[in-house]
């Protein structure tokens, strides 16, 4: 897609603007250079890459939405990224259903996720999927232990989000 020399591959749940930062960060760019490359792509260059290479079938409006503003109504919010810090600490990466605006609840560790600094507060930016830091204190956003412990309920319909957004079977 883009030709770059270092070769990333992504993860089956992966996002697409996570996985950009992990290319970028793998082939020194910034974060912001390569999605500045990627809105230049045309729609047969983005097919081709779609083809050949076994990506997520969500990046297809994924791609669409790196263009959009930020007050799109477009279903990702990528803008200012929701994470849970365990599943980034343990996983290394951005998950796609994380941008899911409704999507607010980590069904791995039940915990709520958080787009902010545990820090400063600051709400995080696209150098937090590089970086994996705040970019006002530089504090590592993996290391917050902070985070809200969340009801079964809330698990449960978050889980159903998931299982739609990845085409699973809905739970009973």
């Amino acid at each position: 897609m883009l030709n770059l020399p270092v070769k990333v591959y992504p993860h089956h749940d992966e996002s697409l603007v996570g996985f950009i930062g992990r290319l970028a960060t793998a082939n020194g760019f910034s974060h912001s250079f390569l999605i500045k490359k990627c809105r230049e792509l045309t729609d047969e260059e983005v097919e081709s890459f779609y083809r050949k290479s076994d990506v997520p079938l969500v990046w297809v409006s994924s791609v669409k939405a790196l263009s959009s503003t930020r007050g799109s109504l477009d279903p990702l919010s990528m803008y200012c990224p929701k994470h849970c810090p365990k599943c980034l600490s343990e996983d290394g990466y951005w998950k796609y259903v994380w941008g899911l605006k409704l999507y607010n609840f980590c069904v791995e560790h039940s915990m709520q996720l958080v787009d902010t600094c545990h820090h400063c507060g600051m709400r995080l930016c696209f150098a937090a999927f590089t970086t994996f830091r705040c970019s006002l204190c530089y504090r590592d956003i993996r290391q917050n232990h902070t985070c809200s412990p969340v009801s079964t309920s809330d698990v449960w319909f978050t889980k159903l989000l998931e299982n739609r957004a990845l085409s699973r079977p809905p739970l009973n």
